[in-house]
């Protein structure tokens, strides 16, 4: 059995003389040491104006690719379940699309692990021009464009782009990081006593929340 308090390495995190029992327990491990970095990366202030702008959006979208897309789904289908109107570009026409007809009172998410997504910086110049709140999420370092970006949320970004076996701490961080900013939403809308009658299941008159109770 994996020990305790061994790391993983996060490219690979097993070998193939493991068995299913020790690869269940490497990546119980790289989950744990993958959540504590986020915990310690995560800068607040940053994390507080990422909430502040999703808060006030008219109408949010997310702009990604790759495995990232099915994240942004699952964030999407989150945040309209309370309320928040939001999208996923799920093409790069789309992301074209959505990026030239956000708005003042848009927010626009990107999400790009390593930085290197070849379409980013050209959907990123073409959001700002709209003047949309732009929010960036990255576990790369490159600061060309903080001038554009209202929010900055750091990923660990300790994968190789081309030496992983698989996306498994990235998308562990990933999907953290929007769980906490739909947590975080969560709690806000509670504070508004909205979350109450949620809980209560309890019709929402006019405010766009659901109380579809649906079990997959």
């Amino acid at each position: 059995c994996q020990d305790p308090g061994h790391s993983v390495d996060v490219n690979l995190p097993f070998s193939p003389e493991d068995d299913s029992g020790q690869i269940a327990a490497r990546l119980a491990r790289l989950y744990q040491d993958t959540l504590q970095e986020m915990l310690e990366v995560l800068d607040h202030d940053q994390l507080e104006a990422a909430l502040r702008i999703l808060e006030k959006a008219d109408c949010t979208y997310v702009v990604t690719a790759y495995h990232n897309l099915s994240m942004a789904a699952n964030f999407s289908d989150k945040l309209l379940s309370i309320g928040k109107r939001i999208q996923a570009a799920t093409s790069v026409q789309t992301q074209d699309f959505l990026c030239c007809n956000a708005r003042s009172r848009d927010a626009v998410v990107f999400i790009s692990y390593s930085g290197t997504y070849h379409p980013l910086a050209e959907l990123i110049d073409k959001a700002a021009r709209q003047g949309a709140k732009l929010i960036l999420i990255t576990g790369s370092d490159d600061d060309r464009f903080d001038d554009r970006i209202h929010a900055r949320l750091r990923l660990c970004g300790r994968e190789s782009r081309l030496g992983r076996m698989a996306q498994f701490a990235s998308d562990m961080e990933v999907h953290f990081l929007l769980d906490i900013l739909y947590g975080s939403l969560l709690n806000r809308l509670q504070g508004t006593g909205q979350g109450d009658r949620m809980a209560r299941g309890g019709q929402l008159i006019k405010s766009g929340v659901s109380d579809y109770k649906g079990t997959y």
